[in-house]
């Protein structure tokens, strides 16, 4: 750089380049394009496309038929009833830690070293009472 003017190397081209290459520049370019080409093709084809049975469309396509019901989770006095005890869940058998809200904390049998946050309808209502 002599004072304002910035002069380039004679094969400043070949070294931004070889810097490019490096860098895998081109390659990142090469990989962004296709990208992009294949989400315009599904883009433009997002209407020819028909829609699978599954749980993830739920409600989009009308297939509900074979989704679990859950049944009524119970209320806050029979959670704080449940507390400290053992409670068959939708993952299995736990005990209940702890409640906040529609959230029910249980430590799993099968993750004993921490509590998993489950939706209070998770929780199979027992028939026999707390165990």
């Amino acid at each position: 750089m002599e004072g304002d003017a910035l002069i380039l190397a004679a094969d400043w081209l070949a070294r931004l380049e070889e810097a490019r290459r490096l860098g895998q520049e081109v390659e990142a370019e090469e990989v962004a394009r296709t990208r992009l080409r294949l989400k315009r093709r599904a883009y433009q084809a997002r209407h020819k496309t028909a829609l699978d049975h599954h749980p993830a469309n739920a409600g989009a396509d009308g297939w509900t038929e074979d989704l679990v019901h859950l049944a009524d989770p119970p209320d806050s006095r029979a959670l704080m009833r449940l507390m400290g005890t053992r409670v068959q869940t939708m993952r299995g058998p736990g005990v209940l830690w702890d409640q906040k809200g529609r959230e029910a904390r249980v430590i799993l049998e099968s993750s004993p070293k921490v509590w998993t946050a489950l939706d209070i309808g998770e929780l199979i209502p027992s028939t026999e009472g707390a165990a």
